[in-house]
């Protein structure tokens, strides 16, 4: 089938686009064949739409957070540009039993290839050659939750406060990177830092020693917890 491509208005990119028409058209003819190791398609997949930026599901792993990142923030900018023609999909695979895509309608009613998949032919050309995230932000705040999930899993694995050992990392100025690990800390250092803060704010709590409440960092920690 012969695939055109109208004009049209991107609206997530401003001025040329780096894809011209001619690769946007060959894009959809591949986009419409049926992947040969695919059991997997409903009645919209391979006849009008596709699915693209997949990821394994973070429930899973995280061990793809930029992919992660990059399904969820471009399925959001498509589906707020093109909300009739963009949602969310799953399949099945034998690497990790769910992965999470974009699914995409590629051609309209009229067999036109719609704006949508050539904005999002546009945006994997970028990640590709310029940009691997398509949301930095998006990213860091992902990487800041994986990386306090870690922190907790410690904490409890250690059985140490939470907030103690957030407070032991702050005061050994160390930390936990998604990548290296814990940074240049020796951990049992860091734990016998947060029993003894935990242990410091315990006695001070629960003692009825006088000491002026508005220069007292233990005391404007219980106004927070009992707040």
């Amino acid at each position: 089938m012969n695939y055109e491509l109208r004009d049209f208005e991107p609206k997530l990119f401003t001025g040329a686009m780096s894809v011209d028409y001619d690769t946007v058209i060959e894009r959809a003819e591949e986009a419409l064949e049926h992947p040969a190791d695919s059991a997997w398609r409903d009645g919209e997949l391979w006849n009008t739409h596709t699915m693209m930026f997949s990821t394994p599901d973070i429930e899973l792993t995280d061990d793809y957070l930029e992919d992660w990142s990059n399904y969820r923030s471009i399925l959001k900018a498509l589906s707020d540009a093109y909300p009739g023609d963009v949602e969310d999909a799953s399949f099945g695979h034998w690497t990790y039993s769910r992965f999470m895509a974009v699914k995409i309608r590629v051609i309209d009613a009229e067999g036109f290839i719609t704006p949508a998949f050539a904005e999002a032919v546009e945006i994997a050309y970028d990640l590709e050659h310029n940009n691997h995230l398509y949301d930095e932000g998006d990213y860091m705040e992902l990487r800041d939750e994986a990386e306090a999930r870690v922190v907790a899993v410690f904490a409890e694995d250690n059985d140490v406060q939470l907030d103690s050992l957030w407070q032991a990392m702050e005061e050994l100025d160390v930390y936990y990177d998604l990548h290296e690990g814990w940074y240049d800390v020796d951990t049992d250092a860091l734990i016998a830092k947060a029993r003894e803060l935990s242990s410091t704010w315990e006695a001070h709590y629960y003692s009825g020693e006088g000491h002026s409440p508005e220069q007292c960092y233990y005391c404007a920690r219980a106004e927070e917890v009992t707040a």
